[in-house]
């Protein structure tokens, strides 16, 4: 309260380390008070709700967006979770490189089905991106456009999702034998697993692409889940023993920054006897 006093200055909160329920209740009571602070003094002018579809649903989104005051930056990878009534208020859009073919025709049937393809966002380059304009009314032709260079120094955050736990109820639960009730809910947790135990013990997963299944549905991280899809279908044509390192060393390249370091599955294994 005392920061959005002050109309000189921006204020950002950082979430990325709370788990997902208690992400969720502070996101909900957050935009609940800013909707009485800005029908009072008109601050923040702005605001910007980055992965918004974890937070907006059907059943809240008229509680938590004051629609008739708008002034709202929506920021989110699947558009497709969205509520109607969020896209219904939306004015433009502006896509960046997508290759996910279920989001992109989610965006075509907010915009215009058929205006723009999976081809034309799959090639954009990472300094560009396409706005789509006239939701409410005629759909407009998509423009292209380059993104004007960062005035600030980037920081590399993809790491970050090596340790944000999802909820109890999205987290994979080890079944066959040996591990079975062991639980992950996060990358970091379930490369724990993976360094602890033999590749015997996750056979039946691997045999029913368990953990592709669960890395695209609950992260919504399909580049991840097609590679780790890709071992699980070659274990299922032969079993081979280290494919724990196989796993690990794709998660490793997709979320560490360098330097840091998974776990190793033989060193987990020796302390762990």
């Amino acid at each position: 309260m005392q920061a959005l006093r002050n109309a000189d200055f921006s204020t950002v909160i950082d979430l990325s380390k709370l788990p997902f329920d208690e992400k969720r209740e502070y996101v909900t009571q957050l935009l609940t008070m800013l909707n009485t602070v800005r029908r009072q003094t008109g601050l923040p002018h702005r605001i910007v709700l980055d992965e918004a579809h974890y937070f907006l649903d059907e059943s809240n989104a008229a509680r938590l967006i004051d629609f008739e005051l708008g002034g709202y930056t929506i920021v989110t990878y699947r558009a497709s979770q969205l509520p109607a009534s969020v896209i219904a208020a939306t004015e433009s859009i502006i896509a960046t490189r997508h290759t996910d073919g279920h989001e992109v025709h989610a965006l075509q049937k907010i915009h215009s089905a058929g205006m723009f393809s999976l081809e034309m966002l799959g090639n954009l380059r990472i300094d560009q991106a396409i706005l789509l304009s006239g939701i409410e009314g005629p759909a407009e032709t998509p423009v292209q456009f380059q993104i004007a260079p960062r005035i600030t120094f980037h920081v590399r955050h993809q790491h970050k999702y090596l340790d944000v736990p999802v909820s109890e109820r999205q987290a994979f639960v080890f079944r066959t034998d040996s591990v079975s009730g062991l639980r992950a809910r996060s990358f970091r947790e379930f490369s724990d697993v993976l360094a602890r135990v033999g590749g015997h013990a996750l056979a039946e997963h691997l045999r029913r692409n368990d953990f592709s299944r669960w890395i695209a549905d609950v992260f919504g991280d399909r580049p991840l889940a097609a590679q780790v899809r890709e071992v699980e279908r070659r274990y299922q044509l032969e079993a081979t023993p280290d494919v724990n390192d196989e796993l690990l060393r794709l998660i490793r390249e997709r979320y560490t920054c360098e330097g840091e370091e998974l776990p190793s599955p033989t060193a987990l294994v020796h302390s762990h006897d």
